[in-house]
């Protein structure tokens, strides 16, 4: 009878989750469908546009600006449609691990109030906790997580946008699957003589769906206004990545962005890595930066530049580059003021060597090592900003 039961409620439980998930979905293709309708309005006047000459700055700037806000239009689509595939494609696990869990969570001082745990199709498993403590003690989400790998056999983390700290207040604590892989960064800068502060910004950035970004720019020229025009170009694609875009739009609309400033076209070059680490694939993206390496461990890779920098007035096209990391590989991007700093006439393929060659404790060790070499080849003295930045990859 109880048995009956329990596959009663499991049903009922399904068919409310199905029920969700076809109206808040019907919402969003709804949103898409508009959206699209938008996008095709903004090609079909952009047919009639007549070609212009880019010295026509301005008219180009228009045309461009108007193509690209067709495109952040259809990247949006894109993102609304990965939250309905992803409502789609989702199992609701909850009632096989509710029982469970609320006995162990129990038995540590916490009562569980209503959960929801979904096993998402070729994605990373979900934990979605209303939970508070007895009486006045606070306990951390992390230990949370520890306490989910009891009842799922799953590690987990907390999420970004998770509580971390539960208290006797009801909270919320979003757990994630843990991806394979983490990275750990190293790195090493100097600036240009007679500047106070370097022209080159840099970032790694936590992503959603268990991805990291890496990121390294150099602003034109060097000292104060170089500096801050770098900072706000990874500011503003640490944003946009963060909301969801896909890296190569992310870029065309900080390309946009700096494009339509009022004051003289100040190009910047960008080197971007978003590395997955559930999966360990790495897509690198490049707009006017030099060379970056990616050390294996028998062998080392170069990622040739093959566009021009940010802010210039043909269209962008960021090179792409995708390469599947391993455990214990470097992933090594550095700015023109390295790779210029030793006087040879196949500057990367010397810069390859020596990575190839190299042995190093950690990442900040090798970033120092990489420094060293390059301030020695000019003297101490160096004519332009150097920044180089290094990632590890390593398996959980």
């Amino acid at each position: 009878m109880k048995k009956k039961q329990r596959i009663k409620e499991k049903e009922q439980y399904q068919t409310e989750y199905q029920c969700l998930e076809e109206v808040y979905g019907k919402q969003i293709d709804q949103v898409v469908h508009c959206i699209e309708e938008m996008m095709e309005m903004y090609r079909q006047s952009g047919e009639t546009a007549v070609a212009l000459e880019a010295a026509d700055e301005w008219k180009y700037r228009y045309l461009e600006s108007r193509g690209i806000l067709a495109e952040q239009y259809q990247c949006i689509a894109g993102i609304l449609q990965q939250i309905r595939t992803r409502i789609c494609h989702s199992r609701d696990v909850t009632r096989q691990a509710e029982a469970d869990l609320s006995k162990v969570l129990r038995c540590n001082r916490l009562i569980l109030e209503k959960c929801m745990l979904l096993d998402g199709k070729n994605r990373r498993k979900e934990a979605i906790l209303y939970l508070h403590s007895q009486d006045d003690i606070c306990i951390p989400a992390s230990a949370i997580a520890g306490l989910m790998k009891e009842v799922t056999d799953t590690e987990w983390m907390v999420s970004g946008d998770s509580r971390s700290i539960v208290t006797k207040q009801t909270s919320l604590v979003h757990l994630e699957e843990q991806p394979r892989f983490f990275l750990e960064h190293g790195l090493a800068r100097a600036v240009k003589n007679g500047e106070s502060i370097s022209g080159d910004s840099f970032s790694f950035q936590a992503l959603p769906d268990g991805k990291w970004m890496l990121a390294l720019c150099d602003g034109l020229g060097a000292g104060e206004r170089a500096n801050r025009e770098s900072r706000q170009a990874v500011e503003l694609l640490e944003h946009l990545l963060e909301a969801g875009f896909i890296p190569d739009t992310a870029l065309r609309m900080l390309h946009n962005t700096l494009l339509m400033q009022e004051q003289e076209l100040r190009p910047v070059t960008m080197d971007l890595a978003v590395v997955d680490l559930h999966t360990g694939i790495g897509d690198f993206y490049k707009s006017g930066a030099v060379t970056s390496f990616v050390k294996h461990e028998k062998d080392t890779e170069l990622l040739q530049p093959e566009a021009l920098p940010m802010g210039y007035l043909p269209m962008l096209q960021p090179a792409h580059h995708v390469c599947r990391l391993q455990d214990g590989d470097y992933v090594i991007m550095m700015t023109d003021g390295m790779l210029d700093a030793v006087d040879k006439e196949d500057k990367e393929q010397h810069w390859m060597e020596l990575i190839r060659k190299m042995h190093a404790a950690n990442p900040k060790d090798m970033a120092n090592k990489l420094l060293i070499y390059a301030m020695a080849a000019v003297d101490g003295e160096p004519t332009d900003d150097m920044t180089v930045l290094v990632s590890g990859v390593w398996k959980k």
